[in-house]
C-alpha cells in the first residue's frame, strides 16, 4: 500500500509539469498554424542524486510520452544537479534565470527555495516538495507567485505508522534520522511523530547535516535501544541510504523505508511476512499451486490462470486467515541462489524470490502452497 501511494504521489506530481510543457510549446507555435515553431527548452534542476529523483524523472518521461509529446520535437530537456552543494545550487539557478531555458522544473524543497530566490524571468514548476507554503512559495494555495506552480502531497506517514504497529506490535521506540536544514523534512518528522504516537510507539530522532555524518549517527541510534529504524523521506538520508542500511545490519535493527527503490540499495535482499483476514472476501481461490505450471508460462496470463485459480462471486474465504512468508532478492546470493526463482519472468529476471503460504479456515488447516 505504501508503495502504491508513493507511486501515486510521483504520478500526480507530474501533472503540472506536463501541463506546463504543453502550455509552453503551444505558446511558441505561430498564430494561424503557419511557419516553424521553436522547440521549448526545459531544464530539470535537482539538489542531489537520490533514488526518488530517478523514479520521478522516469515518470516524467513516461508522462510526456503518453501525452503525445516528443523529445526534440515539442521540447528539449536537460538535467542539472547540484550534487548536494547549496552554493552550487544557487549558482545553477542564477545561470538558468539568464540563459535560454524556457521552463525550469525544480526538484526538491531546497531547489524550489533557490528558484524562488534566483529566478524572476521564467516560469518554475516544482516537484518532490512536501509543503511549498512553508518553503516560501506563497501564503496559501491561492496567494502565490504567478509564475510558480507544482504539485505536493504528503508521504503516507499514517500508513507507515500502522504498518510498523502491525508488523512489530511489541515495538515501543522507533528511530529516525532527519535533516534540520530542510524545512519540509522537519515538518515530515513532526507529522510522523504525531501519527506514530497514536499507534503507541515513541519516535526517537537524530539530526544529520552532511553525507559524512550519516554512518555514525545511524549506528549510535540503532544501538540506543530503538526497536526499529524508519527512514523519513529527505534528500540526505535518501542519498545515504546504503550507509543507514549497513548500520541497521550491524546492530540487527529492522529497517523501514518509504521508497521501494531502496530495497536494492539496502543489500538486495528483503524478507516478507504477510498476514490477511479473508472473512467475507469474494473473488478467487487457488485450485493448486501456480508453481506446478510448466516452466516459461506466465501464471497470470489467460487461459493459464484458469488452471490454478478459481473465480467465484461467493464468499469463498469465509472465515479464513492466510499467512505468507518468504524472501526476495535482486542479486545473486551465495545462500539463497538455489532456493529462489524468477518472480516476474523474462520482464525482470533479476527479481527472484521464494515464498510459502498457508490458509486456515475455522481453526482447521485449509491449504498450503
Amino acid at each position: 500500500m505504501i508503495k502504491i501511494r508513493l507511486r501515486l504521489w510521483l504520478a500526480t506530481s507530474l501533472i503540472p509539469v506536463a501541463s506546463a510543457v504543453v502550455l509552453l510549446t503551444d505558446r511558441q507555435r505561430p498564430r494561424g498554424g503557419a511557419g516553424p515553431s521553436r522547440t521549448g527548452k526545459v531544464c530539470r534542476a535537482a539538489y542531489s542524486e537520490t533514488t526518488l529523483l530517478d523514479e520521478l524523472i522516469d515518470g516524467l518521461r513516461r508522462g510526456l510520452k503518453e501525452a503525445g509529446m516528443g523529445e526534440g520535437t515539442d521540447c528539449t530537456t536537460t538535467d542539472r544537479n547540484a550534487q548536494g552543494d547549496l552554493a552550487t545550487l544557487n549558482a545553477l539557478f542564477d545561470k538558468l534565470n539568464g540563459d535560454e531555458t524556457d521552463l525550469i522544473i525544480s526538484i526538491s524543497t531546497l531547489a524550489l527555495q533557490a528558484a524562488l530566490r534566483k529566478v524572476d524571468r521564467k516560469p518554475v514548476v516544482f516537484a518532490e516538495v512536501l509543503d511549498p507554503i512553508a518553503a516560501g512559495a506563497g501564503t496559501s494555495v491561492s496567494d502565490h507567485r504567478p509564475d510558480v506552480t507544482g504539485t505536493y502531497l504528503a508521504f503516507p506517514s499514517a500508513a507507515m505508522a500502522r504498518t510498523i504497529r502491525h508488523v512489530l506490535p511489541r515495538a515501543r521506540r522507533v528511530g529516525t534520522l532527519f535533516t534540520p536544514g530542510e524545512v519540509d523534512w522537519v515538518l515530515s518528522r513532526q507529522r510522523f511523530e504525531e501519527l506514530l504516537k497514536r499507534e503507541g510507539p515513541e519516535l526517537v530522532s537524530r539530526p544529520i547535516n552532511g553525507p559524512t555524518e550519516v554512518s555514525d549517527p545511524a549506528l549510535t541510534l540503532c544501538q540506543s535501544g530503538v526497536d526499529v529504524l524508519c527512514r523519513i523521506a529527505d534528500n540526505l538520508s535518501s542519498s545515504s541510504f546504503p550507509a543507514i542500511a549497513r548500520a541497521c545490519a550491524m546492530a540487527n535493527t529492522p529497517l523501514f523505508t518509504f521508497s521501494p527503490a531502496h530495497l536494492s540499495a539496502g543489500g538486495g535482499v528483503v524478507g516478507v511476512v504477510l498476514a490477511g483476514e479473508g472473512d467475507g472476501l469474494v473473488g478467487a481461490a487457488p485450485r493448486r499451486s501456480p508453481v506446478s505450471l510448466p516452466a516459461g508460462l506466465d501464471p497470470f496470463a489467460h487461459p493459464e490462470v484458469r488452471d490454478w485459480l478459481s473465480f467465484t462471486p461467493e464468499p469463498e474465504h469465509s472465515p479464513s486467515t492466510a499467512l505468507v512468508v518468504g524472501v526476495a532478492t535482486r542479486e545473486a546470493h551465495p545462500v539463497l541462489g538455489r532456493f529462489v526463482r524468477p518472480l516476474l519472468g523474462a520482464s525482470a529476471p533479476e527479481l527472484q524470490g521464494h515464498f510459502h503460504g498457508a490458509g486456515v479456515r475455522s481453526g482447521v488447516e485449509a491449504a498450503r502452497w
